[in-house]
């Protein structure tokens, strides 16, 4: 991965959450920390007509927040119930340090679900290592998930030029990252917790594998990749439709690692 890719991910992740009217839909709720502290505050917005077809997750990426799918939403929620849920230690959810692992984001989304009595299958998507996220939701709740949309999600982050940039900036000390915050917060679209970010990096995303994964997946995927997407290599996406046995690749054209903010819709 060359700079300016390091470049296009960095400014794509402080893409604000503005006041807009689909923030009128946004709900709190309490889930467990996963730890000896406090429950976290997690944030989602809930939007639906009436009447709805079907109940779609949205998941956000490493360093994102909800944002990410507002150029979705208007569209989607005309027919459907749509749940996008900022991930603990992002967005407007509760920045904590701890707690901050894939499984315990999983539990946070059946948490949402339950919260709000959603008993039907969902169909979830998740963008780049949200992806994980929703994969592991599909393998841990199969009864809970019809089908799993996979949007810029490579096979791991192992092995990848982006993991050894994050790796460097990862092994910094963690004092390093909470005077690394104050200074990240004076800018109104420092939405994370930066502590909570490198806890999840070395706790759970270097660790997650896709061959130890994506082939017991059963529910039918649709992989979704950007064209120009210089993020991860491109045979990393590949190996997702290779391993998923019900799974179709739709590749977008001119667009990057950020499909879901590039375009105006992804027809779901």
């Amino acid at each position: 991965m060359g700079l300016s890719a390091i470049i296009d991910s960095i400014r794509a992740a402080a893409v604000p959450q503005t006041a807009d009217n689909m923030e009128l839909y946004r709900r709190q709720l309490l889930v467990p920390s996963g730890s000896a502290e406090p429950p976290v505050s997690l944030s989602f917005l809930d939007v639906h007509p009436p009447d709805y077809n079907h109940t779609l997750v949205l998941l956000h990426g490493f360093a994102a927040n909800s944002a990410w799918w507002r150029p979705q939403l208007t569209t989607l929620a005309q027919k459907n119930r749509i749940i996008v849920i900022d991930a603990r230690g992002n967005g407007l959810s509760a920045h904590s340090e701890s707690g901050n692992t894939i499984e315990q984001q999983v539990e946070d989304v059946i948490a949402v679900l339950d919260a709000l009595g959603v008993v039907e299958p969902i169909i979830v998507a998740g963008h780049s290592t949200g992806g994980f996220v929703a994969t592991d939701l599909a393998l841990r709740y199969r009864e809970r998930v019809q089908k799993l949309i996979l949007v810029a999600t490579p096979f791991s982050i192992k092995g990848s030029s982006t993991l050894r940039v994050a790796r460097f900036f990862m092994s910094f000390p963690d004092v390093f990252f909470r005077l690394g915050q104050s200074i990240y917060e004076i800018d109104p679209r420092g939405q994370a917790s930066i502590l909570g970010l490198k806890r999840l990096f070395k706790e759970s995303l270097v660790y997650w594998d896709g061959s130890e994964k994506y082939p017991f997946v059963t529910q039918p995927t649709l992989v979704i990749e950007g064209q120009r997407d210089s993020l991860f290599p491109p045979e990393s996406y590949q190996q997702v439709v290779n391993a998923i046995p019900k799974s179709s690749l739709v590749e977008i054209g001119v667009s990057k690692h950020q499909v879901t903010l590039e375009l105006s819709l992804i027809h779901i």
